[in-house]
């Protein structure tokens, strides 16, 4: 009886845990640190419910990349920075980069692209690393897929070295074109699991901005692959990096269909 009392207890904890996975309305968090940061405080090693931006930048919510999530094979990115449509500071709005994605483990990024040759805003060759770019399309709210090579020429940052790059600029072998993004603005903190400005003290704040964004793709031509992204704006204040498995679609149903059936199978077998 302890056995099967065992075995009943233990597809319940699987089954809370494949439904605990996808808590958030994004899907499974894929954050990774950006190894970016520096010392503690609002710089420091965190992409999480506070504004968070890299060492020497503003750090309020307008410039905030807060976390990227993975639901079966939908990448969706949220912050407190407006993707679709940037933010103006001084008269100049910076524009949101593309999606950079990295298969073999070989991508460079962090601190240590802080001795990137180029001058800031400057296309240099993609030695950081980078296998494909979703080239984003703000205006069609499309995106292009490519395939890079060490030869293809990418945009560095204006302002923050370590954040490179930022955008695709010329170079590799088109994979697909014109695939549909989902841009939504207006995310309550609520809603997201991240909390905005009310709760940030630094100087730049403003201490009333809530707002939250998310942008999701489809990666599907990732299927059974781990790959690392990486994001960022146009002077990289902020990076957002995330790492997983992009499963074969249908696989998290599958699963979840799979411990279903075995759960009701053991309680008809119990009741006989």
């Amino acid at each position: 009886m302890h056995h099967i009392s065992f075995k009943i207890s233990f597809l319940a904890s699987a089954l809370l845990a494949v439904s605990t996975a996808f808590a958030s309305p994004f899907g499974t968090n894929i954050t990774i640190s950006d190894n970016n940061y520096t010392g503690t405080g609002w710089y420091s090693n965190r992409e999480d419910q506070e504004t968070e931006a890299n060492p020497g930048t503003i750090t309020n919510q307008s410039w905030d990349l807060e976390g990227m999530f993975l639901d079966s094979q939908t990448l969706t990115l949220v912050g407190g920075y407006d993707f679709k449509n940037g933010v103006t500071f001084n008269k100049k709005t910076y524009r949101s980069g593309d999606i950079f994605i990295d298969i073999n483990g070989d991508a460079k990024y962090g601190q240590a692209m802080n001795g990137a040759s180029g001058t800031g805003g400057a296309a240099v060759a993609n030695t950081f690393g980078w296998d494909y770019v979703l080239d984003l399309n703000f205006t069609t709210m499309t995106y292009n897929i490519i395939s890079l090579t060490a030869q293809s020429m990418v945009l560095r940052g204006t302002d923050v070295a370590s954040s490179n790059p930022w955008t695709y600029f010329s170079g590799g072998t088109t994979v697909a074109t014109g695939l549909a993004m989902t841009y939504t603005a207006g995310l309550t903190n609520a809603y997201t699991g991240f909390k905005g400005d009310t709760t940030n003290t630094t100087t730049w704040s403003t201490h009333t901005n809530d707002q939250h964004y998310s942008l999701a793709v489809n990666v599907g031509f990732l299927a059974g692959k781990d790959a690392t992204f990486h994001y960022t704006m146009e002077c990289g204040n902020d990076n957002l990096m995330g790492r997983a498995h992009v499963p074969d679609a249908g696989s998290t149903s599958l699963m979840l269909g799979l411990s279903l059936l075995g759960f009701f199978g053991l309680r008809r077998k119990l009741a006989k």
